[in-house]
């Protein structure tokens, strides 16, 4: 920017500057972008928030049956109530991670516990649920596929129709992936079963034991055995 002054012209009036007179207007200007990121297209991914949904240990045991709550319970019977404290819960919408362009995986407290947080947590849920109940599963395969082969290498695994409560059922759904649950009651056969990751939630489901989809059971602790009922004495007749 210039404007002409004394020192542009000599004694007699002549112009010696080599400068054009010139103002600076808006053409002269330009934004300067702030930004330290690459220039990249936003894609679903730019829009998880991994600060979303975050939890602790502390988080995740207030939401099971405290010690006092599952005092003097059989094992069974804690397994199906901690699985029944996480009925409906969801995975995260809000952070997540991306594969195949299009499908999100929402981070879960169930791969948080499993220091996977973002893994198909079916498997995770039923871990998580035996866990809490006093069931030792450190050595159980991480994805449902893998920890069903386990069980089966193991010769561990019982068919459907032997079901009982705090069991963990396998089970293919309608799009052929395998989950996981916990039996809460069998009824002839009928299975009622809270399942891990079914449409991304812990959902109580019902199944028919002769179903091909359910493909088998696994039972964590011994079948525990009921008193047996005391037969009836015979009338004694009255002497005559």
């Amino acid at each position: 920017e210039h404007q002409h002054a004394e020192d542009c012209y000599d004694a007699n009036g002549n112009l010696i500057c080599q400068q054009e007179e010139h103002t600076h207007s808006e053409e002269c200007t330009r934004e300067l972008l702030d930004c330290t990121r690459e220039e990249h297209t936003h894609t679903l991914q730019c829009f998880s928030n991994p600060e979303a949904d975050l939890e602790t240990e502390e988080d995740w045991k207030k939401t099971i049956p405290t010690g006092e709550e599952l005092k003097d319970k059989t094992v069974r019977e804690q397994i199906v109530m901690v699985s029944q404290s996480q009925k409906g819960y969801k995975e995260s919408d809000k952070n997540y991670q991306v594969e195949n362009e299009t499908e999100k995986k929402g981070i879960t407290r169930y791969g948080q516990w499993d220091q996977d947080p973002y893994e198909d947590w079916t498997g995770a849920y039923a871990r998580f649920v035996l866990h809490y109940a006093g069931v030792d599963t450190a050595d159980a395969k991480k994805s449902a596929s893998d920890w069903l082969e386990q069980l089966h290498q193991a010769e561990s695994l019982n068919n459907a129709e032997e079901a009982e409560p705090g069991d963990v059922l396998f089970v293919y759904d309608s799009s052929d992936h395998l989950k996981t649950g916990i039996v809460e009651e069998k009824m002839d056969t009928t299975i009622k079963a809270l399942m891990g990751n079914w449409d991304i939630e812990v959902k109580e489901q019902s199944f028919n034991a002769a179903d091909e989809a359910v493909h088998s059971i696994w039972k964590p602790v011994e079948t525990e055995q009921k008193p047996e009922e005391e037969t009836p004495a015979e009338p004694v007749e009255p002497k005559p």
